[in-house]
C-alpha cells in the first residue's frame, strides 16, 4: 500500500476522489473522521485504479501539491482517522516520533503498550454514553471500536479503575428524537439539492450536518418516513 498519494490525478478525477472521501467522513469532536476502511493504527485507506493509498496523503496532495517522499503526513489532533485538512501537516518521521512522545502516545498506556484510552478518556466516553450519545458516534470520536465503547460502558475492562456498569437512557433516536437538527422540510430540500448534483460537502455546510449524514439522507438510508 502506498502510504502517501495518487500522483498526477487529472482535475476531473481529483474532484471525484475528493467526493468519495467526503462521503465517508463524519464530523466528531472537532475532527473530520474517516469512516471507511482502515489499516493497523487507525489510518484510513482508499482504493484508486486497483491500488490502496492513505486517505490523508491523497487528500493533502490533491489540495496542496506533491509531498517530498521522505516526509510524512502528521496529525496535529493526534487522531489517525482524522482527515480534516487543517489538522494535517507535513513533517519528518523523527518529528512524528517526537510528537508521539510529547503527547504520551508511545507510552506504557494503561499497563498495555497498545492502549488508546486514558482514564480521562474512559470517563468522557462513559459520560457521553450516559447522556445518550450513540455508541457509533462515540467510537468514531475516540478512534476505537464499538465493542471497546461497549466494554467501557459496561465496565467489563480496565478493572483497576473500578468501573460500574452504566444505566443508559432509553428513548427515540435519529429522526424521531425531539432534539434532531432537521425537520421534514429540510430533509426534502437536502434530497432536492442532492438530486440536482450538489455535493454532499456543500449540502453539509448549508445545513450544519456531516457530509455522511447528507449522503445518507439523499440515498434514503435515513429519514425514510419523509416522501
Amino acid at each position: 500500500m502506498n502510504r502517501k498519494s495518487i500522483l498526477n490525478v487529472p482535475d476531473l478525477e481529483a474532484d471525484k476522489v475528493l467526493d468519495r472521501i467526503v462521503e465517508k467522513t463524519c464530523s466528531c469532536g472537532g475532527c473530520l473522521l474517516w469512516t471507511g476502511n482502515k489499516v493497523s493504527g487507525g489510518y484510513g485507506i482508499i482504493s484508486y485504479k486497483g491500488q490502496r493509498y492513505r486517505v490523508t496523503g491523497v487528500l493533502y496532495e490533491i489540495l496542496n501539491g506533491p509531498i517530498d517522499p521522505d516526509l510524512d503526513i502528521l496529525h496535529t489532533c493526534d487522531n489517525p482517522a482524522c482527515v480534516r485538512l487543517d489538522h494535517l501537516k507535513v513533517g519528518t518521521h523523527a518529528e512524528n516520533m517526537a510528537d508521539c512522545k510529547n503527547k504520551d502516545r508511545q507510552a506504557k498506556g494503561q499497563r498495555n503498550g497498545h492502549a488508546k484510552l486514558t482514564p480521562e478518556k474512559i470517563e468522557e466516553i462513559r459520560r457521553k454514553r450516559q447522556e445518550g450519545k450513540p455508541i457509533a458516534e462515540v467510537a468514531l470520536e475516540y478512534g476505537v471500536s464499538k465493542a471497546t465503547v461497549s466494554n467501557v460502558t459496561k465496565g467489563t475492562r480496565w478493572q483497576h479503575l473500578n468501573l460500574a456498569p452504566l444505566s443508559l437512557p432509553s428513548g427515540p433516536r435519529g429522526e424521531s428524537h425531539g432534539q434532531s437538527k432537521l425537520n421534514p422540510q429540510q430533509v426534502r430540500e437536502i434530497r432536492h439539492r442532492g438530486a440536482n448534483g450538489e455535493t454532499y460537502a456543500s449540502i453539509a455546510r448549508a445545513f450544519s450536518i456531516s457530509a455522511e449524514t447528507a449522503s445518507r439522507i439523499v440515498k434514503r438510508i435515513i429519514w425514510k418516513s419523509v416522501p
